[in-house]
């Protein structure tokens, strides 16, 4: 398995068709957990899920973080492979010790 250590990323938005866009770099100075990125999701411009190797995953939304890893949570581990939303809004977060699912209130787990 390749991997994959970001010190930063780089959320990149476009407005409408235009070539032009804006991006913002973020990183632990500005909420994120880790600069230690493994997976990113973009629900919206305005929401997005960010996997670490290292703290577990965080949600943004509308300019606040929540923060979700094994000292707050159910997820079996902190290190997140992949974050995944399915059709009803369900958010799937792997890990190596198993599979968080996010409701929006409460974790499920399947290890």
């Amino acid at each position: 398995m390749k991997k994959l250590t970001v010190l930063i990323f780089v959320l990149i938005s476009f407005s409408g068709l235009a070539q032009t866009g804006s991006y913002t770099v973020m990183d632990t100075t500005m909420g994120l957990p880790s600069n230690q990125i493994s997976c990113l999701k973009v629900i919206s411009p305005n929401e997005y899920w960010v996997g670490t190797y290292d703290k577990g995953a965080a949600k943004y939304l509308n300019g606040s973080w929540s923060y979700y890893n094994t000292h707050n949570t159910l997820l079996p581990d902190s290190f997140i492979h992949d974050i995944e939303i399915d059709k009803t809004g369900k958010i799937w977060v792997s890990t190596i010790a198993g599979i968080g699912i996010f409701n929006g209130t409460t974790w499920q787990i399947i290890d």
